[in-house]
């Protein structure tokens, strides 16, 4: 992997400033190289006009290699890479599709391997030979301006997320606005997980167990707070329950491995807590139900129009938390030939109980949507990488062994194909989805009615 030490190593920092007059020379008719590769592609030319190119981005562009490919000292890294972020968050405010940037990495390799090797090459004859100690300086030179064009481009390419994760959350308040009254009920599930959760609780510290941290970080009503609570749209209740959340956390750091023994108080705190929380979460319960409904109309599950500030929350947690999460993709066999054979009617009907059926094995933190037409996507926060396949499993279970009532005497065989796609630290989101997208199409292409896990060899 890239990173600034290797790039502006002494020795690269002496092959960049020997060459800093021929580098900065070539700049502009680099840059103009990709210019007008941007205005010859029929894409580029829906996010970029000749205008814009000549007033802001060919300059922008010039200024940047200018900068990066001159000498840094170590103690430059921090203003360069800040100088570098602050150039993706201006992409991403200007949405600018980061395709654009990765067609600039690749014609700028080109026009500079042009510059270095071929064109001298081409032009070298007998009376002005190049020298093989010239060919391996141009060489070396030309490796060293890939890599720090690629080095570059990854820190502006990660800012770019970052932005634009926070782009949304503020665009959408991560208002989620998840269908108020099935939200408004979930929450009095999260309300009595938490008093069970207690419940147990106080009774192992009775028989003299110690407070361990995963008592909280893995039961279900905290992993509800972590993971949905957030995407909600702010108020009072919601920013309450998250307070009184990260008071539980810290308390339970304070008193890891402590018994009642150690500390008698500990029942009575972490009682009042929970009573704290409870009173929270029904108040923003009874709130919510006042709300809009925004979910599919026919099968109850999450729009799809949500699923970008869902990926983006959990894709910036997961960045943050060095935690994972996972996509899993679902499709009907054959629903085509159920329209065909029995109508739109019967069509909706099996559509709603496989939505029904999809959403029993899921964990109280797991979100469903109705992707379009008969797919549908699960998106899995906080995943075990071995539980996967079982719970791929479990929903296709839960579909291919009872046969859906179509009418009073009459029952239809349904399967799915499931694809499911682990967060690899990829920095798009969009790329998590693609693959389980994959995953999804080997499902179907290997005989339907299968769990296929994505493997880097798929796509």
């Amino acid at each position: 992997m890239l990173h600034y030490e290797h790039c502006y190593s002494e020795k690269n920092n002496a092959l960049l400033a020997q060459h800093q007059p021929f580098i900065q020379g070539i700049i502009p008719q680099v840059v103009q190289k990709f210019y007008n590769f941007l205005l010859d592609n029929e894409k580029a030319r829906e996010f970029i006009d000749e205008g814009v190119v000549k007033e802001r981005l060919y300059q922008s562009q010039k200024n940047w290699l200018k900068q990066v490919l001159t000498p840094h000292r170590p103690e430059d890294k921090t203003a360069f890479l800040e100088q570098q972020k602050q150039v993706g968050r201006i992409h991403a405010r200007i949405d600018l599709p980061l395709s654009l940037m990765e067609a600039a990495t690749w014609v700028y390799k080109k026009a500079f391997f042009k510059t270095l090797i071929l064109k001298p090459l081409q032009e070298a004859s007998s009376d002005f030979p190049f020298t093989c100690q010239e060919i391996q300086t141009r060489s070396e030179l030309f490796i060293l301006i890939s890599e720090i064009i690629e080095y570059g481009t990854s820190v502006i390419n990660s800012a770019y997320h970052q932005q634009e994760t926070e782009l949304i959350k503020e665009r959408q308040s991560l208002a989620l606005n998840y269908a108020s009254g099935d939200l408004a009920y979930e929450i009095v599930e999260v309300k009595s997980d938490a008093t069970e959760w207690l419940l147990e609780l106080i009774l192992k510290l009775n028989q003299g167990e110690k407070l361990q941290q995963g008592q909280l970080c893995n039961a279900n009503f905290y992993l509800w707070i972590t993971h949905r609570l957030p995407m909600i749209e702010e108020n009072p209740h919601r920013n309450t329950i998250l307070t009184i959340s990260e008071q539980l956390y810290q308390y339970f750091q304070q008193h890891l491995e402590q018994t009642t023994h150690d500390n008698p108080a500990l029942i009575t705190e972490l009682n009042r807590l929970i009573k704290q929380l409870s009173f929270a979460l029904k108040s923003l319960s009874e709130n919510l139900l006042k709300e809009n409904d925004n979910r599919d109309p026919l099968t109850r599950l999450f729009n799809r129009r949500l699923l970008e500030a869902v990926l983006s929350k959990e894709h910036q947690l997961a960045r943050k938390k060095q935690t994972s999460y996972a996509l899993l993709m679902t499709d009907i066999d054959h629903f085509k030939e159920v329209n065909d054979t029995y109508g739109h009617n019967v069509g909706d009907i099996v559509l709603k109980e496989v939505a029904r059926r999809l959403q029993e094995p899921l964990r109280i933190t797991d979100l469903a949507f109705r992707f379009g037409g008969e797919e549908f996507l699960v998106v899995l926060p906080n995943d075990d990488e071995d539980a996967l396949s079982t719970i791929g499993e479990k929903i296709r279970c839960a579909i291919a062994d009872t046969p859906v009532e179509i009418s009073d005497n009459q029952q239809l065989n349904i399967t799915i194909s499931v694809g499911i796609a682990r967060y690899d630290h990829h920095p798009d989101y969009l790329h998590t989805l693609k693959e389980a997208d994959a995953a999804l199409y080997q499902a179907k292409n290997n005989g339907r009615n299968q769990v296929v896990i994505y493997q880097g060899d798929i796509l």
